[in-house]
């Protein structure tokens, strides 16, 4: 079982992911502004780590919500009291910035496309699953170019 501090952890991560996404690419990771051409960035292929599937939440199947003003970002929670938690905190932050989230419900998936990483600040692993691999690979992407905050980013796999 996961402890509370490796939870919050995880999503503190999470949301400064997201805050961060919409304030670098205006809430679309892959038009204007967004990551350079051919996807740069993100780990693939060989010398990329597998994921650390000892840091994701064990269990069957997942509970996922879709950030609908994001391109590529969904989240995705071993359980749905988890996954409403943490879309209403977000819904909850927005408001407080004066935004307005529109994020679809969370709703059950079989498999979730995951990877994980090292906090380099925290000094702690942790782990971030999406609805899709393009979501994933995304989010590897917004990892890997983080290098003041994290390293050892492994590649998505299907859990």
């Amino acid at each position: 079982m996961r402890s509370v501090p490796l939870l919050l952890l995880t999503a503190l991560t999470l949301v400064a992911c997201r805050r961060d996404r919409q304030s670098t690419y205006g809430g679309s990771p892959y038009g204007g502004g967004g990551y350079p051409a051919g996807g740069g960035g993100y780990p693939a292929g060989e010398g990329v780590p597998a994921a650390d599937r000892s840091v994701i939440p064990h269990g069957q199947g997942w509970s996922c919500f879709r950030d609908r003003q994001l391109k590529a970002w969904s989240y995705c929670e071993r359980n749905f009291d988890g996954c409403r938690s943490f879309r209403d905190s977000l819904i909850q932050d927005d408001a407080a910035q004066g935004k307005v989230a529109d994020l679809t419900d969370c709703a059950p998936q079989g498999e979730a496309m995951c990877h994980t990483y090292y906090n380099t600040q925290a000094g702690k692993m942790g782990w971030s699953c999406s609805i899709t691999m393009v979501d994933c690979q995304d989010s590897t992407r917004y990892y890997s170019k983080k290098t003041e905050k994290f390293s050892n980013v492994s590649r998505c796999e299907g859990i």
